[in-house]
């Protein structure tokens, strides 16, 4: 799967880049389609290719964001970050990304990542581009 640039996303190196496109676009996902499912942490989104997007509270200044994805023919945890509105509480040696907002745990990078772009962009064109070209623009608060 690939953007319309021809350009999959999962094989650009530069993770901040890739972290700044994809997570605002899961989270996005999640607001608008997500509900529980059984099986899966807080709110889930199913999405093709057997790719699911979680997110969980932990308290009031973080949630929780996964997502799975096949390996190897299993269903398996490919993305574990923790995402804050307040950096300045949290230990900045794990809050190291988008201004210490975002706190990776895991990341398996892979197709999965051209697969949540997708969705965003099929699901709504004309907002996943304002989505993204925000996101480049600001911050995650």
């Amino acid at each position: 799967m690939v953007n319309n640039d021809g350009l999959a996303i999962s094989k650009l190196r530069d993770r901040n880049f890739v972290l700044r496109a994809f997570l605002p676009c899961a989270l996005w996902l999640l607001k608008r389609k997500g509900k529980r499912e059984p099986g899966y942490p807080g709110l889930s989104v199913q999405l093709p290719r057997d790719v699911v997007l979680c997110q969980s509270r932990i308290d009031v200044y973080r949630f929780a964001v996964s997502v799975y994805g096949p390996v190897k023919g299993r269903q398996m945890k490919v993305f574990s970050a923790h995402v804050t509105n307040r950096p300045g509480f949290f230990d900045s040696g794990f809050y190291r990304n988008c201004e210490g907002h975002v706190g990776i745990m895991s990341w398996r990078r892979g197709e999965w990542e051209d697969v949540v772009l997708m969705q965003g962009f099929e699901t709504d064109p004309e907002g996943f581009w304002e989505l993204l070209y925000e996101a480049g623009n600001v911050t995650l608060h």
